[in-house]
């Protein structure tokens, strides 16, 4: 992600604003196709869901048209979250979730500073659930 912040800096007097886009699990045809024959695929659609390839194509249509896209330059942009804020839907209506609290978010230096959002207050999190890192939410009691 660095090297995406330098590239911000060195691109800000061309008028270039790049941001990185962060999206969640994607429906593409791959995906698609192991839904249907790996359970484990299936599941974690049926529990998290699936963005379509179109979500991240109006989120970057709605950064384009966003007056404040400087403020964006060099910063990591969570697709559900994006879409929250710009008022977007995915295809039928569908409201993505933002897997932030599975990847705990961008790094600092690149995040977006959090608005009040659905996913601006910390969501549900089992108790000893495994972050992807290894570590251990430990939320249950020892009494």
């Amino acid at each position: 992600m660095q090297g995406n912040f330098e590239r911000a800096r060195s691109w800000m007097v061309d008028a270039i604003r790049p941001c990185l886009l962060w999206p969640g699990y994607v429906a593409t045809e791959r995906m698609t196709q192991l839904m249907e024959t790996d359970p484990a695929v299936k599941q974690l659609k049926e529990k998290m869901g699936f963005e379509s390839t179109e979500l991240s194509g109006r989120v970057i249509r709605a950064l384009y048209d966003d007056p404040n896209l400087l403020t964006l330059s060099g910063k990591t942009i969570i697709t559900a979250e994006a879409a929250e804020r710009y008022g977007i839907s995915d295809l039928d209506g569908y409201e993505p979730k933002s897997l932030r609290w599975i990847y705990r978010g961008p790094h600092p230096a690149f995040d977006i500073p959090q608005e009040r959002s659905r996913f601006a207050t910390a969501p549900y999190i089992p108790a000893n659930a495994t972050i992807l890192d290894g570590s251990s939410t430990n939320l249950t009691s020892q009494d």
